[in-house]
């Protein structure tokens, strides 16, 4: 009966943090959103960019990096402790330090936040005997992958044509990432 308290209080917690996260990633993308959107509206027809846009756009990104680092602490935490989990159920040993280190060691940080979603995904649907669904995670981390390519090609970009397709790449790419792994972490939360 206290194991079933503990596991009660743990799943409670856990719901919590996904709670935190999935408004994060809402929050984070709509800033995103409405900064970038802003700066195209500023844009006139010779391709220039007015000082009330560029100030309004950096004073956006401020809140945008504070939201963005925000979130990202919320979703390592509450993967850390999904991906143990998971784990647990999944029956594989060890605990849940690669949700983490697979953010931060260069070149795996391409390949396994989305294979620990994945089997965050995977023991999820175990517990509610449901067919399993964790290639949904390719569905967060291929529009990530773009997203992130497009912004790196936009801050190396001099030419303002190509800052603006990196900016309409992004305006897609973004929030589908962004819906999807809300649908994620609530799914496998629940």
């Amino acid at each position: 009966h206290k194991d079933k308290d503990i596991r009660m209080r743990y799943m409670q917690y856990l719901g919590i943090s996904a709670k935190i996260t999935a408004t994060g990633i809402a929050v984070t993308t709509v800033f995103w959103l409405y900064c970038h959107i802003t700066f195209l509206a500023g844009i006139n027809s010779l391709g220039q960019i007015s000082d009330a846009t560029l100030e309004t756009y950096l004073d956006i990104t401020k809140m945008l990096r504070i939201t963005g680092f925000v979130t990202a602490i919320c979703y390592l935490f509450w993967s850390v402790k999904a991906y143990a989990n998971a784990k647990r159920l999944l029956q594989m040993s060890g605990g849940g330090s690669l949700a983490f280190w697979g953010w931060i060691v260069p070149l795996t940080n391409l390949v396994l936040p989305c294979v620990v979603l994945m089997r965050i995904m995977k023991g999820s649907y175990l517990s509610d005997k449901l067919p399993n669904r964790s290639w949904i995670a390719l569905c967060w981390w291929l529009p990530l992958l773009i997203f992130a390519g497009s912004q790196q090609a936009m801050s190396r970009s001099l030419d303002i044509d190509n800052t603006i397709l990196f900016i309409y790449i992004g305006i897609v790419a973004y929030p589908v990432a962004g819906s999807v792994l809300i649908y994620c972490v609530m799914k496998s939360t629940m």
